[in-house]
């Protein structure tokens, strides 16, 4: 049922969060430690592709829109 690797998720999440990445706010984030040693963006980025691995992995490639899931996932 999955069909996405590794590298396919990052470059799906990179494209499709683009704008959210870039913001202000999500480069502030990167400052910010989140479970000690994880800066809170790099956590939401985890998310992220979190997300995008259960969708893929439940078959759902053709019912998500990707760019809502990744965007939703990161904020």
């Amino acid at each position: 049922m999955s069909s996405m690797d590794d590298d396919e998720i990052d470059s799906l999440v990179v494209e499709c969060g683009e704008g959210v990445l870039a913001s202000d706010g999500m480069l502030t984030e990167k400052r910010y430690v989140q479970h000690g040693v994880t800066s809170t963006y790099d956590h939401s980025v985890n998310v992220a592709k979190t997300a995008v691995k259960i969708a893929d992995g439940l078959g759902l490639q053709d019912k998500v829109d990707w760019d809502s899931l990744v965007k939703a996932a990161l904020l």
